[in-house]
């Protein structure tokens, strides 16, 4: 018996180093087997590893390939690389004929910078088992921000559907992809995001709603929200919180009205640009008057007394609010955690980056990263005005035809 079991060695022994192969009970295993084993009549099969369901739900990160006998279904597995496929029945998984990206219907409202709520899709498919499958986690691409969720389940005998919740906030307007992944089957499910137009409050009906807010290092109570907004504002950059753009010392005689679009961020003005100066202090139109080019002003001859006080000549406040001075907007900012947009957005005030229209050519910018905010203070020709962007915060003296935007402050 030794001497056989010598012999057998030295045979496994020879077939390795000669082919790179391993032969039991054969000198000559089969050329495409790395391990070729026979029974040469003797009764004898080969034994795999014997586990039960549970041992074998135990082995982390099973192989592509292996192999075990289960002793609580009493049938040989082996694993696939998605799951445990039984002998006996076929797959112990959830496994699905196709899968239809295209034919999905979507519940919920989906609008650019906006929280989703209750938003889900169904997805179509076909050829199910009836089998459990462990559900998929995908985030969107193209507009990012979004997740798809699809919690653990059964598959249904033939067709069915598969229901994803989406979450999350859109960052833009477009079409969001998701790469599903599931039952064997994968496809691409793009949904549409739609920009919210926001509608600016130059209507008369539509006034910006006052509501008080109160910064406790200061003392001073300030509308909670920019002149035109909708909302106070939930970030620093929400567009529905950016409101109006005015010139220095103009009224609501419409030239502050712009149009913003969460979608893409961008900003459009409603009204068009004058390129000449007037020696009125209420225009008889609502255009947009750009740079005077001898004192920087769409008045000629300037008057420093259009927002001086709640009974200014064109105060645009509520009644019993009007602008801040360069001390109190001055202050409100060295009472912030942080000399940024952050810090802007972190005090009571809530501001919001609104961007800035130009003093030269009426385009909008920064929307989103910089905010502007006029005092009634002036200096020389021009007015004093709190700026802030992602890395700082002060005051200056700029020229009076830019739009900025207008927190009022309670007299």
């Amino acid at each position: 018996m030794r001497q056989q079991f010598l012999h057998l060695l030295f045979s496994i022994f020879l077939s390795t180093i000669a082919l790179g192969q391993v032969g039991i009970n054969t000198t000559t295993p089969e050329p495409s087997a790395a391990l070729d084993v026979r029974s040469n009549n003797n009764n004898k099969g080969f034994l795999p590893p014997r586990l039960t369901q549970t041992e074998r739900d135990g082995i982390l990160s099973p192989a592509e390939g292996l192999v075990i006998y289960n002793t609580t279904s009493k049938c040989l597995q082996w694993y696939n690389g998605q799951g445990w496929y039984d002998g006996c029945t076929g797959a112990t998984y959830g496994i699905i004929g196709s899968l239809d990206c295209i034919g999905t219907s979507i519940m919920g409202t989906l609008i650019s910078n906006i929280e989703l709520s209750g938003v889900s899709t169904s997805v179509p498919y076909t050829e199910g088992n009836g089998r459990f499958h462990n559900g998929q986690i995908v985030t969107s691409t193209g507009v990012t921000g979004l997740t798809a969720i699809l919690p653990a389940g059964t598959f249904a005998i033939g067709s069915g559907s598969i229901i994803y919740m989406i979450t999350g906030t859109p960052a833009n307007s477009g079409i969001a992809s998701f790469a599903l992944s599931i039952g064997g089957q994968i496809c691409t499910l793009n949904i549409t995001i739609s920009a919210l137009t926001v509608p600016n409050s130059c209507n008369p009906s539509n006034p910006t709603a006052v509501v008080n807010v109160t910064n406790p290092i200061t003392g001073r109570i300030w509308m909670d929200r920019n002149l035109g907004a909708n909302r106070a504002a939930t970030s620093s950059f929400d567009v529905e919180s950016y409101g109006l753009l005015f010139q220095w010392g103009r009224g609501t005689d419409n030239h502050q009205c712009v149009n913003r679009y969460s979608g893409d961020g961008v900003t459009t003005s409603v009204n068009s640009v004058l390129n000449a100066t007037v020696n009125v202090d209420n225009p008889s139109h609502g255009e947009f008057i750009i740079m005077n080019i001898v004192n920087h002003d769409w008045r000629s001859p300037q008057n420093n007394n259009l927002w001086q006080g709640v009974s200014s000549i064109n105060n645009p406040c509520p009644s019993g609010y009007r602008l801040p001075t360069d001390s109190e907007l001055d202050a409100e900012r060295a009472s912030w955690s942080t000399q940024n947009a952050d810090g802007a957005f972190a005090s009571p005030l809530k501001l919001p980056a609104a961007g800035i229209r130009s003093y030269n050519t009426g385009l909008i910018s920064s929307v989103g990263t910089e905010g502007y905010y006029w005092s009634s203070t002036v200096s020389g020709t021009g007015a004093r005005r709190l700026t802030f962007g992602s890395a700082s915060a002060g005051l200056a003296t700029t020229v009076r035809t830019a739009g900025r935007s207008v927190r009022c402050i309670k007299d």
